[in-house]
């Protein structure tokens, strides 16, 4: 659905119009057309593959992670372990196996490897139909030729259905194809043998010169006749007048005149009647792929171990990560405490001693959601791909994917714990110590859900970045700390509900200030017999007397962390719905 220009309702365009056409086992058919032809469009309907790999898998992790899931329950592990290794042999990466795949921080396998690895997953079930969305793209001209050429000795040897998009490939690159399907404006220039493709538009009065690239005659020639005046157009278009621009338009109207005619001669061609009476006749009814070969065949457990086990390694190969995230936690945590040194009992560091828990809190909760946002939403992309190929499922992904990350937002709250603790002096008990510990385990752990809810909620990483802002501040404003929690009016007081800033600075002050002797000027407001004022009556001046005690806050956190994981696995099933729908 897009808006035309000067209406401001939206209307109805079809990308892929009426597309018919046979592609046979054993021969590799290339997919060409100019940029905007639905080339791309009309692959991602049949298969929807993409090139992406996680950067920390080796080629060997990355080629058994594959035959694991998507071969057969009943097969011994050996039995898939020499077919992912065949694979390899056939793809010639037998010396790659053991190099990590690499991004572009961290070196790792060559442009040419990486898109025969991605292959070689495909590859490793022994599929019957491949889909493959520009191998050769970003490859040096030999390093194509040998992906193109290793295609085509799977798809003869194998008797394979191999389907690619191409984008003007070399000369020695196109003759390796069979056949060839062009798109123009969505619909079928041509489909045939490559070696008729010349003849055909020959014969249609576009001739191609002796010793010239067909690849090169097809989109110079056929699909944008005139491109030599290129220099010209771009002279007219500077010199911006208005003759310049009827020009144009009367040349983009006779292009598209013409593009239309060559679509008119292809419907209307000896070799479409031919196909397409081999397709209505009857003969390819019931040749096709049956939808059970593309659903995955490992059970959850299957699948669970193996993607926890892959989720580990990541991390712990993601050692700048590791590193970043241990540096932060210290790092922050000894500013807390420096800041708050060795807190004294008297009236004036009430303030200081309310400041220091709620910025621990809001600490906790930032740290971890933007950690955990940047990591996920990043991996997001390679999680598509794999569900897209029916490698496993979100059940065995989402569950696998949160209790790998749980460890580390388990030991470094408590480690943030241990240093400011005793720094800052907060009351010197064991059980006060454990409940503030759990309490920014469960601060951290719902920051996290909340990460992984907005990157769930929108495609793009940097959209997430810029909304999550937007999101915070409001729980952060409504917490407690800024607003008095018993002043707020009901059409405010409900995001306080949901703010697990507020629980979390909630607990963290009635464990703090409950039993606390604050010493006082007889004078001074509130103070009792003795000059001794109770931390009970800070609580009550924050307004937190009726809203539970430390452990039914820390339950209320416990359930914040499970409502955001709900809604994060809820808005990723519909994005993965809807890129499949």
């Amino acid at each position: 659905m897009v808006k035309e220009k000067g209406s401001k309702s939206l209307t109805k365009r079809d990308i892929i119009k009426g597309v018919t056409g046979l592609i046979e086992p054993g021969r590799l058919t290339a997919l060409m057309g100019a940029s905007g032809a639905g080339k791309t469009s009309m692959l991602n309907l049949l298969a929807g593959n993409e090139d992406v790999i996680l950067d920390t898998m080796t080629v060997r992790e990355a080629l058994l992670f594959a035959a694991q899931l998507k071969l057969p329950n009943d097969m011994p592990y050996a039995e898939k372990e020499r077919r992912a290794m065949d694979i390899a042999h056939l793809l010639n990466l037998r010396k790659s196996l053991d190099s990590i795949v690499g991004s572009a921080l961290e070196k790792g396998i060559s442009g040419g490897e990486k898109r025969r690895l991605s292959l070689g997953m495909e590859m490793v079930t022994n599929p019957s139909i491949l889909f493959l969305d520009e191998p050769t793209s970003g490859l040096d001209s030999f390093t194509a030729y040998k992906v193109v050429r290793i295609l085509s000795s799977v798809a003869y040897k194998y008797g394979r259905t191999i389907i690619c998009t191409i984008h003007q490939p070399s000369s020695e690159v196109f003759n390796i194809f069979d056949d060839t399907i062009i798109l123009a404006e969505g619909q079928v220039l041509f489909h045939g043998p490559v070696q008729s493709m010349v003849p055909y538009f020959g014969a249609l009065g576009y001739h191609c010169p002796t010793h010239f690239n067909p690849a090169d005659y097809l989109f110079m020639e056929v699909l944008h006749q005139g491109a030599t005046s290129a220099t010209e157009d771009t002279f007219d278009f500077i010199a911006g007048s208005k003759e310049d621009e009827k020009s144009r338009a009367k040349a983009r109207e006779e292009e598209s005149g013409r593009i239309k005619g060559l679509l008119s001669a292809w419907n209307g061609s000896a070799i479409n009647q031919k196909m397409t009476y081999a397709i209505t006749s009857g003969a390819t009814i019931n040749t096709g792929v049956h939808e059970s070969a593309i659903q995955q065949t490992a059970g959850f457990w299957i699948q669970f171990a193996l993607l926890a086990k892959r989720a580990g390694y990541n991390a712990m190969r993601n050692k700048l990560i590791l590193k970043g995230k241990l540096a932060q936690t210290v790092f922050l945590s000894l500013i807390v405490g420096l800041i708050y040194l060795q807190l004294g009992n008297d009236a004036k560091s009430v303030q200081d001693r309310q400041g220091s828990l709620f910025f621990i809190v809001v600490q906790a909760l930032f740290g971890s959601l933007m950690g955990v946002l940047t990591v996920f939403g990043g991996e997001k992309v390679v999680f598509q791909r794999e569900y897209g190929s029916y490698m496993y499922g979100l059940p065995s992904y989402f569950t696998s994917r949160w209790l790998v990350e749980l460890p580390a937002h388990i030991v470094m709250p408590i480690l943030s714990s241990v240093i400011i603790y005793f720094m800052v002096g907060y009351q010197l008990a064991a059980d006060r110590f454990w409940w503030f510990a759990l309490i920014l385990v469960l601060v951290d752990n719902s920051g996290t859900a909340i990460g992984i809810f907005v990157s769930c909620l929108f495609a793009d990483i940097n959209v997430a970045l810029a909304v999550m802002p937007m999101f915070l501040m409001p729980l952060m404003i409504f917490s407690g700390f800024f607003v008095n929690s018993s002043t707020l009016g009901w059409w405010f007081r409900w995001i306080s509900y949901i703010s697990p800033m507020k629980y979390g600075f909630i607990a963290l002050a009635k464990n703090e200030f409950s039993g606390l002797q604050i010493l006082c000027e007889p004078s001074d407001t509130g103070c009792g017999a003795g000059g001794v004022r109770t931390g009970e009556s800070v609580i009550t001046l924050l307004g937190f007397d009726d809203l539970g005690n430390v452990g039914f806050n820390a339950g209320i956190l416990f359930l914040i962390t499970g409502g955001f994981l709900l809604a994060a696995y809820v808005a990723l099933w519909a994005a993965v719905r809807r890129s499949h729908h």
